[in-house]
């Protein structure tokens, strides 16, 4: 197995508790925010006993191999903790594992959205799975900055 992690930040002109609104939804949002994303169907929601709140997903995907879609279903896990800290816990065969943090930092009169994810696959797989990651959250995170700009007052 091979491990690598992106990280980045995206500074977004919108007040945070709305930000942060729209990154725990982002797995309900996906279609909007993800070109290649098909649907994401809630099948659990809990809070555990640190007050953290955590929802199950099944996701189906999909990702270009060369000029072919290739679709997949896997599932994720997302959790919000009492400080804001959102993370996503995904699994998708054959052994590809996703852990990513997000948060969001006071900046000025928006927020800085910063994302982590540490990426697990096997050797063969990674350089596609990580260059595909990549691709799909600076996706996401870009049309969130252009959507919650959009739709934020005096912007």
């Amino acid at each position: 197995m091979a491990r690598r992690t992106f990280h980045q930040a995206v500074s977004i002109a919108a007040p945070a508790e709305p930000v942060r609104d729209s990154l725990i939804r982002l797995m309900t949002d996906m279609l909007a925010l993800d070109p290649l994303a098909v649907s994401a169907t809630s099948i659990l929601k809990e809070t555990t006993t640190d007050g953290a709140s955590v929802e199950h997903f099944l996701v189906r995907d999909r990702m270009m191999f060369g000029p072919l879609p290739i679709t997949f279903t896997y599932r994720s896990r997302v959790s919000l903790d009492v400080d804001g800290v959102i993370e996503y816990d995904t699994r998708v065969p054959p052994g590809i594992r996703l852990r990513t943090t997000l948060w969001c930092e006071p900046d000025g009169d928006g927020v800085v959205v910063r994302e982590r994810i540490d990426v697990t696959a096997a050797r063969v797989l990674m350089k596609t799975v990580h260059t595909g990651v990549v691709s799909a959250q600076t996706a996401v995170l870009a049309n969130l900055k252009k959507s919650m700009e959009r739709n934020s007052p005096g912007t």
